[in-house]
């Protein structure tokens, strides 16, 4: 009974480490396969609970920098379009500055109301500019013409912003009332009192369009700044993400990527141990049952 139980107890054991071998053989060979140390929540599930972590956040890191790319484009757009809205105000002061002369006719004045009249429009046509389907000056309203024919501003009066990093977001949506005015003031009404003093023929109004174009002049300049720092802050934090992406997916491949050639040295050591295992097992039976007969 004694002679009997020892080679129970050892064919038990051989056939428990043949198994394990043969589980860690599986596992080293999946590794290969992979190139992942880990394949699943149970091989090593603190592990497993960061590798999520970290890929969490490497998207998350990724949506910003598209973000970054994204608000790069509504920027350079917006800038674009002040610069063709600087380019019409200054026009509209040369003009004024022309048109003061008291050497200009009514006849001569009056023409040049005709184009004042042509820069109010081209000035609507900037403040409805849109950039895939979005209008960028009607602050979150973005979906309609800020605009109308009656110069009126029908956007938000909040600005649409971006977010590119946890804390950090940047106006890609104009209020345009702020930025050009509408019928009432700003730049849209100094035009229109500039066209009706050309017609009146009417030298002191004329002449006082210039202080009015000077102040957009400036207006527009001190947006174009802002915009200008925007798209700095755009750069930068896109490259923020870049790196952030980099960093963290060297920790994620050091805890996840196995180490090929310790893998492949240990699935021949393994796979010895389990050949040798079963030859064991094999002659344990073997021997067993012979006691046996």
């Amino acid at each position: 009974m004694i002679i009997r139980s020892t080679f129970s107890s050892r064919l038990r054991y051989l056939s428990g480490q043949t198994m394990r071998a043969g589980t860690d053989l599986y596992r080293l060979q999946e590794q290969i396969t992979t190139g992942k140390r880990i394949n699943r929540l149970s091989d090593e599930p603190w592990a497993a609970s960061e590798i999520h972590q970290l890929r969490a956040a490497i998207e998350k890191q990724s949506t910003y920098e598209d973000s970054a790319k994204q608000g790069q484009a509504f920027l350079s757009t917006i800038e674009s379009s002040l610069n063709a809205a600087i380019g019409i105000i200054d026009r509209a002061k040369v003009l004024a500055i022309q048109a003061g002369n008291d050497t200009y006719s009514a006849v001569e004045r009056d023409n040049i109301g005709s184009e004042v009249l042509m820069l109010k429009e081209r000035l609507a046509q900037v403040a409805n500019t849109q950039f895939h389907g979005r209008y960028l000056f009607a602050g979150a309203a973005h979906d309609a013409a800020p605009i109308d024919s009656s110069y009126t501003y029908n956007g938000s009066a909040n600005e649409a912003s971006l977010y590119v990093s946890d804390v950090t977001s940047v106006s890609v949506g104009l209020v345009g009332k702020d930025v050009f005015g509408d019928s009432t003031g700003g730049m849209f009404k100094a035009l229109d009192d500039f066209a009706t003093a050309l017609s009146a023929d009417d030298g002191p109004n004329i002449r006082s369009a210039i202080n009015d174009f000077t102040g957009a002049f400036d207006q527009l300049n001190q947006i174009r700044t802002t915009v200008g720092l925007n798209t700095r802050i755009v750069l930068d934090m896109e490259e923020l993400s870049q790196q952030l992406q980099i960093d963290l997916s060297g920790r994620l491949s050091s805890v996840e990527d196995a180490d090929a050639a310790e893998v492949i040295t240990r699935f021949g050591l393994m796979q010895t141990q389990y050949e040798v295992n079963l030859q064991l097992t094999s002659a344990s039976k073997s021997l067993t049952l012979f006691s046996r007969i």
